[in-house]
């Protein structure tokens, strides 16, 4: 028969036995993930010398900013990130938006992202919040692709969001960038 501590049952609620330091047994992965509400996209570049790449972040809610990727195989990227600016021209060309858990099982009816991301237009003023800068070898004989992983998660509020991938080499930049989040509810 399971021992009680409190309300709960010993045996599958707890990690082990009551003389043996017992803890709550919980989930090692986050509430959101399993409701659904966490999700990835990306944005496979091919940028000219001297040109930059814009992307339009734009939260309808508050959200949980888990992880950023800039991998180059070719050329040098500056990535920046800001706040607090004018959309100048539209963003009109749709970035994926993929659920992390795609599985039947998660909580219904299914959580329909919020949060959007655009490529293609401009903006004016803002402030940078973040600077990232990732350079693959030059050398033929020994390119390899790099990356630069930005993994400190950081709750931010509603609001739009402009991401920049600035080619500083050059030649032709390649690569691409990703992210994850959480949506808040």
């Amino acid at each position: 028969m399971p021992h009680q501590v409190g309300s709960f049952l010993l045996g599958k609620h707890f990690t082990s036995q009551p003389d043996r330091m017992p803890r709550l047994r919980v989930d090692s992965a986050q509430t959101g993930f399993f409701e659904g509400r966490e999700f990835r996209s990306y944005y496979e570049f091919s940028i000219a010398a001297g040109a930059t790449a814009r992307l339009k972040y734009t939260a309808n809610t508050e959200f949980i900013l888990f992880n950023q990727t800039l991998t180059v195989d070719a050329g040098g990227i500056r990535f920046t990130a800001v706040a607090a600016a004018t959309e100048a021209t539209a963003f009109s060309s749709a970035l994926p938006i993929i659920g992390k858990n795609r599985m039947l099982e998660r909580l219904q009816p299914y959580y329909n992202a919020a949060n959007t991301i655009h490529s293609g237009g401009t903006y004016s003023g803002g402030t940078v919040v973040e600077v990232v800068r990732v350079v693959a070898s030059q050398s033929t004989a020994q390119e390899s692709t790099v990356g630069g992983l930005i993994a400190d998660e950081r709750g931010l509020p509603e609001g739009v969001y402009f991401l920049n991938l600035e080619n500083i080499s050059n030649g032709t930049a390649t690569g691409v960038y990703s992210l994850f989040w959480e949506e808040r509810v």
